[in-house]
């Protein structure tokens, strides 16, 4: 009887919680999955056996979609999850590092821990999703007043702005908007409001089954068809192609979808006094296109009409199909 108390005092003391850490994703916030033996009991019905029992937790949809796996010194071991969320697995005993993971999440992973014969250990492991940073490339915001307008541009960017042109400030932009475009701001003059920055394209649920498979040759002639289908003007349109083609155009094909307005606001709201009377939002996702991509229906868009006050704002990154 010592015996089994000493034995379970040891096992409290070697087997602590461990942690694998995620990488640094700004703000100062670490993610980490954690894999922690809870309690460690003897086993009256396995005598010569190790009987294994883990309790998953994830922080989003059902963990058995995620595609758990278990390694014991790098041996895998498939998981079969109970409605519990829990996996039960029996061994022989020794020394075994355990390592999880599953599918976007940071793993999770011990020391190497003696497993003595005929124990019950407990072990729950805590999964955190990794965040897959996007970048966002190039958002542009045109004013185009009626008559000569002081106008405050306030975003609301759902991650972290790296650089801004003019700078922006905890105010936002204050402008001075004249009606052919033209910008003016701590007496220099600008055709646009530039920003960019880095966010977690987890946030965006866009509808991948819209959308265009386009091969580089025919970029230009489809983003000039498209862009004025959408509502851009020459100028806007010429300056999205140029910025965007020569970047695309290094995939043989590229699938594109565009978030248009409130779509938009997934990756950013924009608050703007005073208000436009119209405002036209293009964010373009696009990724190199697949050959073995299931078939896509083009987008519909709403026919746009310049009335007023009007701000354009376009924008794009490009997305990570196989992380999402």
């Amino acid at each position: 009887m010592k015996k089994i108390f000493l034995f379970l005092f040891l096992c409290f003391v070697s087997f602590p919680g461990f942690s694998n850490k995620g990488e640094d994703i700004g703000r100062g916030v670490t993610k980490v999955s954690t894999a922690t033996v809870t309690k460690v009991v003897p086993n009256k019905t396995h005598l010569e056996d190790v009987v294994l029992t883990v309790m998953f937790k994830c922080p989003s949809d059902a963990c058995a979609k995620k595609g758990i796996k278990m390694y014991m010194n790098k041996n895998p071991y498939p998981v079969k999850l109970t409605k519990k969320n829990e996996f039960v697995h029996i061994f022989k005993p020794g020394r075994f590092r355990l390592e999880f993971t599953g599918n976007d999440f940071y793993s999770a992973s011990t020391d190497t821990i003696n497993f003595e014969k005929g124990t019950k250990v407990f072990v729950t492991v805590e999964f955190e999703t990794v965040q897959k940073n996007m970048t966002t490339r190039k958002p542009v915001i045109y004013l185009y007043p009626i008559e000569t307008t002081e106008v405050n541009v306030q975003l609301d960017y759902h991650g972290d702005l790296e650089f801004t042109y003019p700078l922006y400030t905890s105010g936002g932009w204050d402008v001075k908007a004249y009606p052919d475009g033209t910008l003016e701001a701590d007496g220099k003059q600008f055709n646009y409001l530039f920003w960019d920055g880095k966010m977690d394209q987890g946030k965006l649920q866009p509808d991948f089954t819209k959308g265009w498979v386009i091969e580089s040759q025919h970029l230009t002639t489809f983003l000039e068809n498209t862009l004025e289908q959408i509502g851009l003007n020459s100028k806007e349109t010429a300056d999205f192609i140029t910025y965007w083609v020569p970047i695309m155009q290094q995939n043989e094909k590229n699938y594109i979808h565009f978030l248009l307005n409130e779509n938009y606001n997934q990756v950013a709201n924009i608050h703007v006094s005073p208000e436009p009377d119209q405002m036209l939002r293009v964010f373009m996702l696009w990724t190199k296109a697949e050959n073995n991509m299931p078939d896509v229906l083009p987008q519909v868009f709403a026919p746009f009409e310049r009335n007023g006050f009007t701000l354009i704002e376009w924008g794009g990154a490009e997305y990570d199909l196989h992380t999402k």
